[in-house]
């Protein structure tokens, strides 16, 4: 299942059960004063806990970089918490690096 611009993919066992999916869309800078480059967000890539360890993010992933490269994105981005920690370590093992720090302060 697509969408134009911000497509959606899934991933399916072969009995056609929904295992993960993979939300992304395309970012062009619209002011002049940056560097015009594409890149790919993920919006959100998720694996049902229950088929967890098998892999499928791994996949989803590499389809987000493959799929990237065909787009002809300069890079691929993404946002995680800082206290989720699984999933810091799965971007970390599969070559993500930190870009910007976003800070707050909570005023309730």
């Amino acid at each position: 299942m697509t969408q134009e611009h911000t497509p959606i993919f899934v991933f399916e066992n072969e009995n056609k059960q929904l295992l993960g999916h993979l939300f992304i869309s395309i970012k062009k800078p619209n002011s002049g004063a940056l560097q015009p480059i594409k890149t790919l967000f993920i919006e959100d890539l998720c694996v049902d806990e229950g088929a967890r360890g098998q892999k499928i993010g791994e996949q989803l992933f590499q389809f987000a970089e493959e799929y990237a490269k065909e787009l002809g994105c300069y890079n691929l981005t993404l946002n995680v918490w800082n206290d989720n920690n699984g999933a810091l370590r799965f971007y970390e093992r599969l070559g993500l690096r930190p870009q910007e720090t976003v800070m707050e302060r909570i005023l309730r």
